[in-house]
């Protein structure tokens, strides 16, 4: 005390109760270590099983619309769970395809007929 004042009370710490605290601390810290390693076990694995398809569909996709190859998409596996995934995909490049098709036999219809009677002629003001 100074001049009848309290500057600061100690505290008797019991080393049976620290000690205690601290083994509960302890074994909480390790157990969240222990959970977040299992975590990040499962993550690991489960990651190349849940994006390997959908990596390999984009690249597919990118091949596609890299080298106008509508055909690449074909022979994708089907021993996994995005059979659907890729079944529209594939379905998606059909239509495309037979639009083209569309669109180059009509152009040929057009240039063919556009040959047969000449250019349009233009009218004089």
């Amino acid at each position: 005390m100074l001049a009848g004042e309290t500057i600061a009370r100690s505290y008797r710490v019991r080393p049976r109760r620290a000690h205690a605290r601290a083994r509960s601390y302890a074994a909480t810290i390790r157990c969240c270590w222990g959970v977040s390693l299992v975590a990040l076990i499962l993550a690991s694995r489960l990651q190349g099983i849940i994006s390997g398809p959908i990596v390999k569909l984009a690249h597919t996709a990118a091949t596609v619309a890299i080298d106008r190859n509508l055909l690449a998409a074909r022979g994708q596996a089907r021993n996994d769970k995005s059979v659907i995934l890729i079944d529209g995909f594939n379905e998606m490049l059909s239509q495309i395809e037979a639009r083209d098709d569309e669109l180059r036999a009509a152009a040929r219809r057009a240039g063919g007929a556009r040959g047969r009677a000449g250019p349009p002629k233009l009218k004089k003001q």
